[in-house]
């Protein structure tokens, strides 16, 4: 079974605006055509938030529209920069669903939801962190994955860029064997590691790749600002295969359009 996991899409509502010189939307359709060229094609798609850059219905309007086209079942989860209600009234429906638990062969795949509303920086909920856990003390045998926008990784310095509770989920997720992997967005980068038995992985975006200076202060909405701090990649957009086998095995490749 195979996943294309893509993130930060930051679809606008303009067909004509661009985000850092980038049609993110045209972005998306090459990484689209580009996973579905390889001989083995994605049987699902989980799309890890900042689907919209602007949080408006034109924005997910277009996205259904070309999500739709691929034929396949799209799990979504919002972003920092996603709007909830407009996403359930103009996004989900058909193969698009926004869960907590999707039940794949085999394998399942917890999705969270770590937006602070009005803020860069990812929490996961106590309501979240105990239905987590429940679900994987009763379900031992299952190998899971892990879904949200904010990795549980440092590897972005600024405060407004983390999880701010990712010890606790981290916490969580040691207790349990049966899961077996973190995947994220949000910091625009590419980065694998490992933590106890846990495989934590940060896709690239299918907009625009950032380098990241190492800063532990926070850092304003201001673009003048966010482009002093850092350095926008505009030629390369992310996604991320994973192929989870009946044993629990995983195998992940990460691809540029």
């Amino acid at each position: 079974m195979r996943l294309l996991h893509i993130t930060d899409l930051h679809i606008l509502a303009d067909e004509n605006a661009e985000l850092y010189g980038v049609d993110t939307f045209l972005s998306l359709k090459l990484v689209l055509a580009r996973a579905f060229e390889e001989d083995a094609k994605p049987d699902y798609i989980i799309a890890t938030g900042d689907l919209s850059e602007d949080a408006t219905e034109q924005s997910y309007m277009r996205l259904r529209r070309l999500f739709l086209q691929t034929g396949v079942p799209v799990f979504v989860i919002p972003g920092n920069h996603d709007s909830l209600t407009c996403m359930n009234t103009h996004l989900i429906g058909r193969l698009i669903t926004m869960d907590f638990v999707a039940e794949l062969p085999v394998w399942k795949v917890i999705f969270l939801n770590s937006q602070v509303p009005g803020h860069g920086y990812g929490h996961i909920s106590h309501t979240q962190i105990g239905a987590l856990e429940r679900q994987l003390e009763n379900d031992r045998q299952a190998p899971y994955l892990i879904a949200l926008h904010h990795s549980p990784s440092t590897h972005c310095m600024g405060e407004d860029c983390q999880l701010d509770n990712a010890d606790m989920l981290l916490g969580v997720l040691d207790k349990f064997a049966n899961a077996r992997a973190i995947l994220s967005g949000h910091a625009h980068v590419r980065f694998d590691e490992v933590h106890s038995h846990l495989k934590v992985m940060t896709t690239p975006a299918t907009s625009v790749q950032v380098t990241h200076q190492h800063r532990t202060t926070s850092q304003s909405d201001d673009s003048d600002d966010f482009l002093s701090t850092h350095e926008i990649d505009a030629d390369r957009h992310g996604f991320r295969f994973l192929d989870l086998a009946a044993n629990g095995e995983m195998q992940t490749m990460v691809y540029y359009a």
